[in-house]
């Protein structure tokens, strides 16, 4: 049977908020985890990879005219 830790936990361990841990468990990102009752448990042994930010997109902004 494997071991779970509690959100905050996890939480703590990955210097992340709770509620992040419980979205990352209700999309189903945290394989092994398991809702008992209204709380989620995650696997002891899980690692979390934070997503990386991309490059910002380019946003063409029109010029106003001046405004008198």
């Amino acid at each position: 049977m494997p071991t779970y830790i509690t959100t905050a936990e996890a939480a703590a361990k990955f210097d992340i908020s709770v509620g992040r841990v419980v979205q990352l468990c209700a999309a189903g990102a945290v394989p092994g985890a398991q809702k008992f009752g209204e709380s989620w448990q995650v696997p002891a042994t899980w690692k979390w990879t934070p997503l990386k930010p991309g490059p910002k997109p380019k946003v063409k902004r029109s010029k106003k005219s001046a405004r008198r």
